[in-house]
């Protein structure tokens, strides 16, 4: 194991991975809220790579740029980066790291508004749930990206770089984030992206 300040280290390579895998199943996330009009208004305009972000959001957007945003970046406070290192007993004796990466969606905090209680429940919960089943198995826990690719070289020195492998959405939660800049509360999900150390 070695660090070298000149070089990538494992936490930004694992974000900057992740967000690429993100962005090559945008498709996927177009194709669900665009299958009808209740979500579709949300795609205009049509989300790019330039809607994923490396780090929290602290303030909200110019909603005439995008409904949404997504973020990714090293887990929040609640819970450690590094989650757990164990001896693993059963077959390859050493150090097993297995590193958590936050995944946000948020939605602008004006994206449901100019319809009745009745339908803006409904069209809300319609799009969390899509975002949900997107980020749950159209992009992991669907026998697909198990392992991503680093560019990062602490564990595998010479021409070998680190890969994540055994990689999840260990969790997710729909709720309400309180953003500190401008004062507002955003609608979204948290996903928590876990592999381990290869």
């Amino acid at each position: 194991m070695a660090y070298t300040a000149g070089a990538m280290g494992l936490r930004e390579a694992t974000s900057e991975a992740v967000k690429s895998l993100l962005v090559s199943k945008l498709p996927l996330l177009i194709a669900a809220l665009n299958r009808d009009t209740d979500t579709s208004f949300l795609l205009t305009p049509l989300p790019t790579a330039d809607f994923l972000l490396i780090g929290d959001r602290l303030a909200s957007w110019d909603i005439a740029t995008g409904f949404f945003r997504m973020t990714v970046s090293g887990a929040n406070t609640s819970q450690s980066v590094m989650e757990r290192m164990f001896i693993d007993t059963s077959s390859m004796r050493g150090l097993h790291i297995r590193l958590n990466t936050s995944v946000y969606i948020y939605f602008h905090p004006d994206a449901f508004k100019g319809s009745n209680n009745e339908r803006q429940v409904r069209v809300i919960e319609k799009a969390l749930n899509r975002v949900e089943d997107w980020l749950s198995f159209g992009v992991l826990n669907n026998g697909e990206n198990l392992d991503l690719q680093l560019t990062s070289q602490c564990y595998n020195g010479g021409a070998n770089f680190d890969f994540l492998t055994l990689c999840e959405l260990s969790n997710i939660t729909k709720g309400h984030w309180q953003r500190a800049f401008d004062n507002m509360t955003m609608l979204g999900i948290h996903g928590m992206h876990t592999g381990q150390i290869a």
